[in-house]
């Protein structure tokens, strides 16, 4: 019996909604629709507006959506903990780490960790991500009042994982996110996030992914045969000068190489060419 999906990837950033409606087709993926709308605020009104937009002009089918969350808008970061902590005590932990960058703040925060290798000291290393209530909410409504089924809310830079590990069909890689003032690496090994570490940047990203990939490197102990490059800022001619004079590992994290495009797609050349720039919402999709 084939299998068959209909799921709707969803970036929600600070001032855009990107979509991107991908069918499963029996192992294989259809990217159907992608489209972008401008957001005015992170308020269930205003998100559930640019959603319903979406879906209406765009002939949007899909009634389940996974999202993916910018980086920007969530407080996330890597410590290690005691490794004879239980769970309760690792999140109690986390909400310790949490409170330090954001005082009196940090109820208005849902957080998340995944333990994802050893550090440097011998502990195990956690990552952590905490998205604010309000936004989590504001995403339950709006889903609901458009009709759509809320599956999972994850941060951006983990579903663009997901393209990789899925798509790419890649095991070991690391994966570069590159935004406006910041840039994240991770490093992934059998498929699973194993380091992770993030940085800001003023004028040039070039220095600061050069030195990320090289700390995620150093934390597992192994060089990557990959490095792909995402992420809103990742224009071609960042990526082109890692592929001439820094090193050939490095590449674009292009979906559209790995799925099969419909023809509203496929027709647009300018957007077959800027997908990159789907790869969160792309990724929502795919898991």
């Amino acid at each position: 019996m084939q299998l068959y999906r209909l799921i709707l990837g969803v970036e929600i950033s600070e001032n855009y909604v990107r979509a991107a409606e991908v069918e499963h087709r029996d192992g294989e993926f259809f990217l159907s629709r992608v489209a972008q709308r401008e957001l005015v605020s992170h308020e269930a009104g205003d998100l559930g507006h640019a959603l319903d937009n979406l879906i209406e002009e765009e002939s949007l089918l899909s009634k389940t959506a996974s999202f993916a969350i910018d980086t920007a808008l969530t407080q996330q970061d890597t410590i290690d903990v005691d490794p004879d902590l239980d769970d309760n005590e690792v999140v109690n932990f986390v909400k310790a780490e949490l409170a330090l960058h954001t005082g009196t703040a940090v109820s208005e925060y849902k957080p998340a960790y995944q333990i994802i290798g050893t550090s440097a000291n011998g502990y195990p290393e956690v990552f952590y991500a905490a998205v604010k209530k309000g936004l989590l909410e504001s995403l339950r409504i709006a889903s609901m009042n458009c009709g759509l089924d809320l599956r999972f809310v994850d941060v951006d830079h983990s579903c663009s994982e997901i393209v990789a590990t899925t798509l790419f069909q890649l095991k070991n890689f690391v994966l570069v996110s590159v935004k406006e003032n910041q840039v994240e690496a991770s490093f992934c090994r059998n498929g699973a996030r194993a380091a992770y570490r993030s940085s800001r940047y003023v004028d040039d990203p070039a220095y600061s992914v050069v030195r990320l990939v090289q700390d995620v490197e150093s934390v597992v102990k192994e060089s990557a045969p990959k490095v792909l490059i995402c992420g809103r800022a990742a224009s071609k001619n960042l990526v082109e000068l890692f592929r001439t004079s820094v090193d050939e590992r490095y590449e674009p994290l292009q979906p559209a190489q790995h799925l099969l495009l419909s023809h509203f797609v496929a027709a647009n050349e300018e957007l077959r060419t800027d997908l990159s720039l789907y790869s969160a919402a792309i990724g929502a999709a795919l898991k």
